[in-house]
């Protein structure tokens, strides 16, 4: 099976930068849970999106362009994992999820290459009212719980 890119660098810039101002800040891989921030870079914004289009905090979200202190989990195609945000989801929105091919070590990859969409998710209309059936798993408790499979060839 094609190796895929290591979430440290991957998932975790895409997921922290596309979450708006939610923090998707545990990961899980198959079903091993990881501590919070273990393998994800961590941001310094608190809660607060990134608003500038023309920033580099849009790659790995404020305080996350370096891996060097960051953990790696190594994911193949196939796989699944799962983001949990640091609180309930109170207000839902689209969602994209992006991944970027590091160069060379995932520890030193900035977020400067490539990105690729691999799933987006959006709103059901009927009858002038919307409906977030995200393609994802949704759990709304103390924290939520986004599920994937299937990461790309």
């Amino acid at each position: 099976m094609k190796s895929v890119l290591s979430l440290a660098a991957a998932l975790a810039i895409a997921v922290n930068q596309v979450s708006g101002h939610y923090i998707f800040n545990q990961l899980s891989v198959g079903s091993k849970k990881f501590a919070v921030y273990e393998n994800i870079r961590q941001n310094n914004n608190y809660n607060s999106p990134v608003t500038s289009l023309s920033s580099n905090d849009l790659r790995c979200n404020a305080g996350g362009a370096s891996g060097a202190s960051t953990g790696v989990a190594n994911l193949n195609a196939g796989d699944s994992f799962t983001f949990r945000t640091d609180q309930a989801v109170y207000h839902q929105g689209p969602v994209s999820l992006y991944m970027s091919k590091a160069p060379g070590s995932v520890k030193d990859y900035d977020g400067s290459g490539d990105w690729f969409k691999i799933y987006d998710w959006g709103p059901t209309f009927n009858g002038g009212s919307a409906s977030w059936p995200l393609r994802c798993k949704l759990i709304c408790n103390a924290s939520c719980r986004m599920t994937w499979t299937n990461i790309p060839h």
